[in-house]
């Protein structure tokens, strides 16, 4: 099983992959165009191998 922690920004997400046991697999910068986030998770392999965190956050103006 692979871990996947995923900071969301604008332009683009940072994703850090870890093992069961808190390996770093890989620490990557993606651009969030379609494709570019297609071909990051399509390296990843089996999908159903894959458990995927998000982290988003807006900030406010008022």
């Amino acid at each position: 099983m692979k871990y996947i922690g995923i900071d969301n920004h604008k332009q683009y997400f940072a994703a850090s992959v870890v093992t069961k046991e808190g390996e770093v697999i890989s620490r990557e910068m993606v651009s969030t165009d379609r494709e570019a986030i297609g071909d990051y998770f399509s390296r990843l392999g089996n999908k159903d191998e894959l458990i995927a965190v998000i982290e988003a956050s807006a900030v406010s103006n008022n």
